[in-house]
C-alpha cells in the first residue's frame, strides 16, 4: 500500500514539475515535488486510520493557509534574512509558500479519490491541465513556443514537434497512472508501458501527417471529395485543376476565426518591397468566367497569369512584362509548412522554379517565384484606361459578363454618379467609388449563409444589413465593376499585411490569412487588386504575435540557423534517436522471445523436481492465467482453488498440498493418492485442454505473459 502511494505521488509530482517550472523558483519547485509525494502518502495513512474526510479537508486547509502566512512572515521580516541571508530567506519563503499550498491541495484531492473512486477523474484532469498549461502557447501551430523547449530542439537539428508529441505522451502516462488501481508496482509499470506504446503508435502518424489545410477553398476551409466532384461538374472546367469553392458562396467562411491561425507557409523576400495598399496578395486562383449564375475559374485557361501546378523546372509565366507601369520585380522563396494541392504565388508572377527543400523536417516543399508587383500609389493609377488594347471583343465580353439582373446596372449607375466630375469616366476612380460604397454599406460577418442559386445577389440586394465575408464582398464588387463596363475578376489565396514583415525579409502566411479580393485590369499595368474592407465588422482579426516564429522559419527557409544555437556538428541526440529507431524492432523481438522463454521455463521446471510444490503450483497458476482464470483481490488460495475446480479439478488438491507443505515447513510432498505436485500441475493443463473451447486454447498457447497476471 505504501509503495503504491509513493508511486502515485511520484506521478502527481511529475505533473507538478512540468507545471511548476513556469511559476516557481527552484526552491519552490523542489519543495512542491516533495510536498506532492508527502501529501499522497499522508492521504493514504489518514485513510487507513479512518479519519473523516471533512477533518482531512480541514487539516489540508490549515496547512495550506498556515504555510502562506509563515511564508509571508519570512519574506516581510528581517530576522530570517539575518539568520540565513536575504537569498536564503526568500528561497525558504518560496519553498514554504509553494510546498505548503501544493500539500494542502493534493491532500484534499487525494483523500477524496481514495474514498470515492470516480474522483480519480478529478486527479487525471488536474494532471492533464498541469501538462498542457506550460505549452498552451504552442496551440494553432505556434511551433516556436515555448522557447525554452523549442530552442533546444532547434539546436539539435530536430523538429520541436517531437518535443510536444513526447510531452503529450508523458501526459498520457501520468493520466493513466493516476487512474490506475492500487495494483502491485510491477503491474502498474506494465500498464504504463502499454500506454507508452499506444502513445507512440498515435504520435508517429500525427508527426508524419501534415497540418490541416489550405487552399482548398478561397475562404480557407476544406471540402469533401463528393463536394469537389460536384463543383467540377457544375463549373464545367474539366482542366484537371484541383477544385475550389467559387460556387460555395453560401458556406460559412471560417478563415480567421479562433483556432484557424495555423502557419501554412513562410515567404522570404529577396528585396524590400511595399505593395500598393499595404497588402501582399498571394494568388492561387482567379474566378473570371461567368457561368450564368456566378464567377468560376476559366474553362479555357483564359487567365494565363495564374499558374497552379508546382514547377518541376524553371518556367516563365505570361504575367505583366518587365517594365510595366507602376510595377517592380520582386523575387520570393516560398516554403510550404503544410500540404497544398495548388501552388500560390505573389501576384503577379512572371517566372517560377523549384527549389531544394531547405528543412525537410519542417517544410513540405519549396519553390522560387519572380513577381511583377504593383507598388505605385493609388493616385498614380488615375488616368489609366481599362482593359488591354490587344483584347478581342470576345475577351472584353468575357471579363465584363454579368447576371441579367437589372439591379446591378441600377446600383452601379448610382455609385458612378458619386464620382467627382473631374474624374468622371476614369476606370480607377470608378473602382474606388465601388470600393467605398461597399465599405460603407456592408458588414463583415461569418454568420450569414445564402442558400439561393445567386448568393451574390442575395447578399448585395438583401433588405437591411448586408452581411458577408470576403468571398461575398469580392464577387459583389466584381459584378458592380462589370456593370460599369470595367473588366474585373475575383482573386483568391492569401492576403497578408505588409506591416507583418516588421523590418525583416520573411513573411509568415497563416490559414487565417485565406482571402478573396477583386481585381481590375488597367491598360499598361495589368490586374490590380482592389481591397474592400467594410467599416463595420463582427469579427476582429487577431493581432500579429508570431514575429519570433516568422523570423525563425525565415532562417530555416534560407537554410540558416540561429547563430547562438548553430550546432557545431551532427546532432548527438539525432544520432541516438536514429540508433534507437534501428534497434527498437530487435529489442522488441528480444523482449517477446524473453517472455516466451520465461513462460516455458516456469512450465518445465516442475519436471526437474516433481515433489516440490512451489514450482508446480506456479506452473498451474500460469496455465489458469493464460485461460483467463486469475485469483481476485483478497481472494484466498483455497477459495480460488474451489472456484477453478469447474475447469481444472486437479487444481484444488494442488492448492491443499501447497497449504499443507507451507504449514509443515517442507517444500515437497505428495497429495492423497500418491500423486506428485508435478503430476497435479500437468493434470491441470490436461483438464483445461479438455474443458476450454479450441479458440481459447489457442489464445492460452499464444499468451506471452500469463506469469505476469498469475498470483
Amino acid at each position: 500500500m505504501m509503495i503504491a502511494s509513493i508511486l502515485h505521488g511520484g506521478l502527481l509530482a511529475a505533473a507538478f514539475a512540468v507545471l511548476g517550472r513556469g511559476f516557481a523558483l527552484p526552491s519552490g519547485l523542489w519543495a512542491g515535488v516533495a510536498a506532492v509525494i508527502l501529501a499522497a502518502v499522508a492521504a493514504a495513512v489518514l485513510r487507513r486510520g479512518r479519519m473523516r474526510l471533512r477533518v482531512v479537508w480541514l487539516l489540508a486547509l490549515v496547512v495550506g493557509l498556515g504555510a502562506q502566512f509563515f511564508a509571508g512572515v519570512l519574506a516581510d521580516h528581517s530576522f530570517a534574512a539575518r539568520l540565513v541571508g536575504l537569498n536564503g530567506a526568500l528561497a525558504l519563503a518560496e519553498a514554504l509558500r509553494v510546498g505548503g499550498g501544493v500539500f494542502g491541495v493534493v491532500l484534499a484531492v487525494r483523500s477524496l479519490s481514495l474514498r470515492f473512486r470516480p474522483a480519480l477523474l478529478l486527479e487525471a484532469g488536474l494532471v492533464v491541465v498541469a501538462v498542457a498549461a506550460p505549452v498552451a502557447a504552442h496551440r494553432d501551430g505556434m511551433i516556436a513556443r515555448p522557447l525554452e523547449i523549442a530552442d533546444w530542439f532547434w539546436q539539435q537539428g530536430l523538429d520541436p514537434v517531437l518535443a510536444f508529441l513526447a510531452l503529450g505522451g508523458v501526459g498520457a502516462l501520468l493520466a493513466a497512472g493516476t487512474l490506475g488501481r492500487e495494483a502491485r508496482p510491477a503491474r502498474r509499470m506494465l500498464q504504463l508501458l502499454a500506454v507508452a506504446g499506444l502513445a507512440l503508435l498515435v504520435s508517429v502518424p500525427l508527426h508524419r501527417r501534415s497540418a490541416d489545410s489550405t487552399l482548398r477553398e478561397p475562404d480557407g476551409s476544406g471540402v469533401g471529395e463528393a463536394q469537389r466532384r460536384a463543383q467540377k461538374a457544375r463549373s464545367g472546367r474539366g482542366t484537371g485543376r484541383p477544385s475550389t469553392s467559387e460556387d460555395q458562396l453560401d458556406r460559412e467562411g471560417p478563415a480567421g476565426e479562433k483556432g484557424q491561425q495555423r502557419p501554412v507557409a513562410v515567404v522570404v523576400f529577396h528585396k524590400d518591397a511595399q505593395p500598393t495598399g499595404g497588402v501582399f496578395y498571394f494568388r492561387h486562383a482567379a474566378f473570371s468566367q461567368f457561368n450564368g449564375s456566378r464567377l468560376v475559374e476559366s474553362v479555357d485557361n483564359a487567365d494565363h497569369d495564374v499558374p497552379w501546378r508546382f514547377p518541376t523546372q524553371k518556367k516563365p509565366i505570361s504575367g505583366p512584362p518587365e517594365g510595366s507601369f507602376g510595377r517592380e520585380l520582386v523575387a520570393t522563396d516560398i516554403a510550404l509548412i503544410s500540404e497544398h494541392r495548388r501552388m500560390f504565388t505573389l501576384a503577379d508572377p512572371i517566372e517560377v522554379e523549384p527549389m531544394a527543400n531547405p528543412a525537410p523536417a519542417r517544410f513540405k516543399r519549396a519553390y522560387r517565384v519572380v513577381s511583377n508587383l504593383v507598388t505605385t500609389p493609388f493616385e498614380k493609377l488615375l488616368g489609366r484606361a481599362a482593359g488591354d488594347p490587344s483584347w478581342s471583343p470576345d475577351q472584353w465580353a468575357y471579363y465584363t459578363a454579368l447576371p441579367e439582373d437589372a439591379r446591378y446596372l441600377e446600383l452601379a449607375a448610382r455609385i458612378d454618379a458619386t464620382v467627382p466630375d473631374a474624374l468622371r469616366g476614369d476606370p480607377f476612380a470608378q473602382a474606388y467609388a465601388v470600393k467605398r460604397h461597399l465599405e460603407r454599406t456592408t458588414i463583415y460577418s461569418f454568420t450569414p449563409k445564402y442558400e439561393s442559386s445567386e448568393p451574390t445577389a442575395e447578399f448585395l440586394f438583401v433588405e437591411g444589413d448586408r452581411k458577408g465575408y470576403c468571398t461575398h464582398i469580392a464577387h459583389a464588387a466584381a459584378f458592380l465593376l462589370r456593370a460599369l463596363g470595367l473588366p474585373s475578376r475575383v482573386g483568391a489565396g492569401y492576403g497578408v499585411m505588409a506591416s507583418n514583415l516588421r523590418g525583416g525579409s520573411a513573411l509568415l502566411v497563416k490559414s487565417g490569412d485565406a482571402h478573396a479580393w477583386v481585381e481590375i485590369h488597367l491598360e499598361g499595368v495589368g490586374w490590380v487588386p482592389v481591397e474592400v474592407t467594410p467599416e463595420r465588422t463582427e469579427f476582429e482579426p487577431p493581432p500579429f504575435e508570431e514575429e519570433d516564429l516568422q523570423r525563425l522559419l525565415g532562417e530555416m527557409a534560407r537554410g540558416e540557423g540561429r547563430e547562438t544555437f548553430a550546432p557545431s556538428g551532427p546532432s548527438p541526440l539525432w544520432a541516438w534517436l536514429a540508433l534507437v529507431r534501428r534497434a527498437a524492432p530487435w529489442v522488441l523481438l528480444g523482449l517477446v522471445a524473453l517472455t516466451y522463454l520465461i513462460k516455458t521455463l516456469r512450465l518445465v521446471r516442475p519436471q526437474l523436481a516433481p515433489e516440490r510444490v512451489g514450482p508446480a503450483y506456479r506452473a498451474a497458476l500460469d496455465r489458469l492465467a493464460a485461460a483467463g482464470v486469475v485469483r481476485g483481490e483478497g481472494e484466498s488460495r483455497v477459495a480460488f482453488g474451489e472456484r477453478a475446480r469447474a475447469l481444472a479439478p486437479s487444481f484444488a488438491p494442488l492448492t491443499l498440498l501447497l497449504e499443507r507443505s507451507t504449514l509443515a515447513g517442507h517444500p515437497g510432498g505428495r497429495a492423497p493418492g500418491g500423486r506428485t505436485a508435478a503430476a497435479l500441475a500437468g493434470a491441470v493443463g490436461s483438464e483445461l485442454g479438455q474443458n476450454l473451447p479450441s479458440w481459447r486454447r489457442a489464445l492460452a498457447w499464444l499468451h506471452p505473459l500469463p506469469w505476469w497476471w498469475a498470483r
